[in-house]
């Protein structure tokens, strides 16, 4: 789990250097890519995860003290403590390297990955209690997962792109999280792409919906 994201971000600096491209923002490739990455790679496996969370822990589900909900929140807790150590690991590397490894502005650093987390602990919720009873929802997440990969701002940042362009992706959650962060993390760079209220009512919207729907389908859950 956590050599995973190291090899992808070493192989995504690597191509840069062969190809001699500096990153848009900053001194180093792969601080670049890690303000991108890591909140992507958060919500990515939150709603991985926790889609498969009550399937893969049925058995603790036929003690009556242990809930869906705990089922799903004690994984979500695991993946946020998996992704915040694979996180240090990773800019402390950069740090020793001579470049620039902490943000700027730790504390809305701190936020941004709060709010990851929400939006991915929510949509995850949601998917949670809807993968036992429709099957395909796990193809559809993955489906979203690549989308989100290619259109959330690993390879640029918004005002790299035309209006238009711009317009269509702010309707990405996961492209507001990662500029924020980017603003969090490089002096000079600042951005009116992102909204932090917006995000933050979202990922509440989509936990209080995933919990919704867990009152209501909890029986159906469990007699499957």
């Amino acid at each position: 789990a956590i050599l995973e994201p190291m090899v992808q971000v070493v192989i995504f600096g690597a191509i840069f250097l062969v190809l001699d491209k500096k990153p848009p923002l900053g001194d180093t490739a792969m601080a670049f890519f890690l303000t991108a990455f890591i909140p992507l790679m958060l919500i990515r496996n939150l709603t991985i995860a926790l889609c498969a969370a009550i399937r893969e822990n049925k058995q603790l589900l036929y003690f009556s003290v242990v809930t869906n909900t705990d089922v799903i929140m004690a994984r979500a807790l695991l993946e946020i403590i998996t992704i915040t150590t694979v996180t240090v690991l990773l800019f402390s590397f950069i740090s020793l390297a001579g470049y620039q490894g902490a943000p700027v502005y730790p504390l809305s650093t701190l936020a941004a990955f709060a709010v990851a987390s929400l939006l991915g602990i929510g949509f995850g919720f949601i998917g949670a209690i809807i993968a036992p009873v429709f099957k395909s929802w796990s193809r559809i997440v993955q489906w979203l997962n690549r989308g989100f990969f290619f259109t959330s701002g690993i390879f640029f940042y918004p005002a790299m792109l035309p209006s238009q362009a711009q317009d269509v992706i702010k309707y990405n959650p996961v492209a507001h999280i990662i500029d924020w962060c980017r603003v969090s993390f490089y002096y000079g760079y600042n951005s009116d792409f992102y909204s932090v209220w917006t995000m933050f009512y979202l990922g509440l919207g989509f936990l209080l919906l995933g919990l919704s729907l867990e009152r209501l389908m909890r029986r159906k859950i469990s007699a499957l």
